[in-house]
């Protein structure tokens, strides 16, 4: 069982040579029991895809225990629902157990969060205020060069406002400077790694999807700032 499984596993997370995917997809078409093993794997990833993994695992075996006695003999029967999985498997790995597009949803959220700033989020200070006016006229290199002076004063908000001044002028470099620095702060709500991880995906170079991804992982894992966010987007 535990080995069927794994194989499963393995088929949908894109960890088989290209032979054993051949193989895989015509035992599917062949074997109907394994057909309709694969068929409840499908139904169980796609129903808790948001659980943990070995959560989804255990509940997928009771639903595999459950339905073994049910298993239809007629072979015209067990070739059709075997043909059907076989679609199941090719369209549901496509809509639905493909990871999120990451770059485009960090490109949404930086559209619908980064466009402007609000003025009751920031301090009473009249050059703070001048800085987020300046960005919402698009001034973003002058909103910039003003939040950094301000956070030399020991100011996260400064920081944080100066490296998304950055991200918008696409000086990813600066950008990723400030949130690295935000990172460091101990603060009660610090969004440093989770505005990382978005000029990461911004950037797309090298190993930036990697990283980005691990960046992510643990704002989720730690609940820090973002993860609610993280979360709407099915990772």
């Amino acid at each position: 069982m535990e080995k069927e499984l794994a194989l499963i596993e393995s088929f949908f997370n894109n960890e088989l040579p290209e032979q054993q995917r051949q193989e895989f997809e015509l035992k599917c078409s062949t074997d109907p029991a394994f057909a309709e093993t694969v068929a409840l794997y499908v139904k169980t990833k796609y129903g808790f895809k948001k659980l943990h993994r070995n959560q989804r695992k255990a509940e997928f075996e009771q639903l595999l225990q459950k339905h073994k006695p049910a298993l239809v003999p007629h072979p015209t029967v067990r070739y059709w629902i075997a043909a059907v999985t076989v679609i199941c498997i090719a369209i549901l790995s496509w809509l639905y157990l493909k990871d999120p597009d990451l770059s485009k949803l960090a490109d949404t959220y930086v559209d619908n969060n980064f466009m402007t700033l609000s003025t009751t989020m920031s301090a009473d200070k009249a050059t703070f205020k001048q800085a987020i006016n300046l960005f919402n006229k698009g001034e973003l290199a002058k909103a910039g060069a003003i939040f950094d002076s301000l956070s030399e004063y020991n100011n996260p908000e400064a920081l944080k406002y100066a490296g998304i001044a950055y991200l918008r002028l696409t000086n990813y470099t600066l950008a990723l400077e400030h949130f690295e620095t935000l990172q460091q702060q101990n603060l009660q709500s610090n969004p440093g790694t989770f505005y990382k991880a978005l000029t990461l995906l911004k950037r797309k170079q090298h190993n930036d999807l990697t990283e980005a991804k691990k960046l992510l992982e643990k704002v989720k894992k730690e609940k820090s700032e973002g993860w609610q966010e993280i979360e709407k987007w099915g990772l």
